[in-house]
C-alpha cells in the first residue's frame, strides 16, 4: 500500500492563506532570532577567550623578545706592567726579572738564574785541609768578622771601591762593586765576589739592595740585603 507524506506546512498552507501567512511570520521570527542569539553568543566568546596566536605557524605573529639587559661596566683591575730585565752587564750578572713600581719586599725580587752552581764553584776553588776542621777540611767562603754583614760590606762601598782579606798564604777574596744601578727605585749595589789563588782568580756576582726584606713584619726601616750570590 502507498502511503503519502504531506508536509504539514503544505498542510497549512492549503488550509487558510491566513494560518498560512502567520505560519510564515513565525518561522521568520524564529530564524532571525537564532541567527542573532548564535551572533551573540560567538561575540561573548571572543571577550572571554581572546584568540590565540601560534608563534611557530605565523612567525610575524610572535612577540619580540624581550632586550637581553646591557652587561654591567665592571672595571678590570689596573695591570702593572712588569719592567724590562735589570742588569748593569748581562754577561756576568743576572737580570732582576720581576720588578714592578711600588714593590715593598725585597724578597719577591726574582732574577734570571740560580746562583747555586756558582756558588759551590767558589767553594771548591777555596777549599783547603785543615787538622783541625771537621772533615779535615774547610773553605774561605764567608769573610773575616769585620765583613760578617756582607750585604752591609757591598752596600757600603761606592763604584769601583773593594776589600778583601787573607785567606791563607797569599790567596785572598773579597769584594768590589762594580755599579749601582738600581732596580726601580730601589738602590742596588752591584757585586764581584772573587778569590785569588795560586796565580789564579774566580769571580762570581753579588747583589745587595737597600729595603724591607718583608714589608709585611715589624722592621726597624730599610737596611742592605743580599738579593742574589
Amino acid at each position: 500500500m502507498l502511503r503519502i507524506v504531506v508536509p504539514a506546512a503544505a498542510v497549512i498552507l492549503a488550509a487558510s492563506p491566513v494560518v498560512a501567512q502567520d505560519f510564515l511570520g513565525a518561522l521568520a521570527r524564529s530564524a532571525a532570532g537564532a541567527v542573532a542569539s548564535r551572533v551573540a553568543g560567538q561575540a561573548a566568546a571572543a571577550v572571554v577567550r581572546p584568540q590565540q596566536i601560534d608563534p611557530l605557524a605565523d612567525p610575524a605573529a610572535a612577540p619580540a623578545p624581550a632586550a637581553a639587559p646591557s652587561p654591567s661596566q665592571s672595571v678590570a683591575p689596573a695591570v702593572v706592567p712588569v719592567s724590562p730585565p735589570i742588569t748593569p752587564d748581562a754577561t756576568f750578572f743576572p737580570a732582576a726579572v720581576n720588578y714592578r713600581p711600588g714593590m715593598k719586599s725585597l724578597a719577591n725580587l726574582s732574577f734570571s738564574r740560580d746562583y747555586s752552581d756558582e756558588r759551590i764553584a767558589m767553594i771548591d776553588f777555596t777549599v783547603y785541609s785543615c787538622s783541625d776542621c771537621e772533615g779535615d777540611w774547610s773553605a774561605h767562603q764567608h769573610p773575616p768578622e769585620q765583613y760578617s754583614d756582607d750585604a752591609e760590606v757591598i752596600g757600603g762601598l761606592a763604584v769601583g771601591q773593594s776589600v778583601s782579606w787573607r785567606m791563607r798564604g797569599s790567596d785572598t777574596m773579597g769584594y768590589e762593586v762594580v755599579s749601582d744601578l738600581p732596580i726601580g727605585d730601589i738602590p742596588c749595589k752591584w757585586a764581584k765576589m772573587f778569590a785569588k789563588r795560586g796565580g789564579k782568580t774566580l769571580e762570581r756576582p753579588r747583589v745587595a739592595c737597600l729595603g724591607l726584606w718583608d714589608a709585611n713584619r715589624g722592621n726597624n726601616g730599610p737596611t742592605w740585603h743580599s738579593v742574589f750570590g
